[in-house]
């Protein structure tokens, strides 16, 4: 007897046939997702679209996917499918504004480590979907009131970078200092200062040597001091820029942010 259930168990162990349906499969992707497996949650939510077309759990799976992206860090997949989404699919109601707003967020957050004129189009971009988003449940009341905000604020008050260039090629470091930046103007006065002064002293004894090279070390930071004057500007501006999204987005708590085991999602 133990002969056979050695010889015929495993053969009736391999004839079992493995059902697994839409809402086990959902749960299994659910669990990878929320403990941060965002690349193999995604394989599974499209597994689930694969074999369950009519699922129930369509909708949300679709979402999901998006949401994995997000979640990844995989911000230029996600902005591609929510795009994809919004052209391809009839959406109505309150999933095709769940769907603006993650999409609208996934512009926001596109490159968001680079500097905010680099990423400008993105930013811009991003307000336009969020606009359009409506005022159906919490989450849709607070982007309306960031994009009004965001809309009906005062202009910034930027910095001009020809005055801080004319301004440091009047007095070398001044225009650092208008920009902000007070210990770089500092040290593109004096350098430039000391420079200029040893290139006076050489010309003073004749010397044509040093003449040339203290001269040429006084132009190289004269017009260094000038360009570096103009980049602050630039930076500052930008910088400023960067600041009021995050301060208003921060205000409005407008990012997304994936549910886990231990905290609710938010969007």
């Amino acid at each position: 007897m133990l002969v056979g259930l050695l010889l015929f168990g495993p053969v009736q162990l391999l004839s079992a046939e493995l059902v697994l349906d839409d809402e086990a499969l959902y749960r299994y992707a659910m669990h990878l997702y929320r403990n941060g497996e965002y690349y193999r949650a995604v394989t599974e939510y499209k597994r689930l679209l694969h074999f369950f077309p009519e699922s129930g759990r369509t909708d949300e799976t679709n979402l999901q996917i998006g949401r994995s992206y997000m979640a990844g860090e995989r911000m230029d997949e996600a902005t591609v499918y929510w795009e994809k989404r919004l052209e391809h699919e009839s959406l109505e109601g309150l999933q095709k504004n769940r769907l603006k707003a993650l999409y609208g967020i996934s512009l926001l957050d596109k490159n968001r480590l680079k500097t905010f004129s680099l990423r400008r189009r993105n930013v811009e971009s991003g307000i336009l979907v969020l606009n359009d988003v409506k005022s159906m449940d919490d989450e849709g009341r607070l982007i309306h009131d960031f994009t009004r905000e965001w809309s009906t604020r005062p202009k910034p008050e930027f910095k001009s970078p020809w005055l801080a260039g004319s301004m440091s090629a009047i007095v070398p470091g001044s225009g650092s200092f208008y920009s902000g930046r007070r210990l770089e103007g500092t040290y593109a006065f004096f350098i430039t200062t000391l420079f200029w002064l040893a290139t006076a002293d050489a010309m003073a004894n004749e010397d044509d040597t040093l003449t040339g090279v203290f001269g040429l070390f006084t132009l190289a930071f004269y017009g260094g001091n000038i360009y570096t004057a103009v980049n602050s500007t630039f930076k500052y501006n930008d910088q400023l820029e960067s600041d009021e999204l995050h301060g208003l987005r921060k205000k409005y708590g407008i990012w997304f942010i994936p549910e886990t085991n231990r905290r609710k999602g938010r969007f």
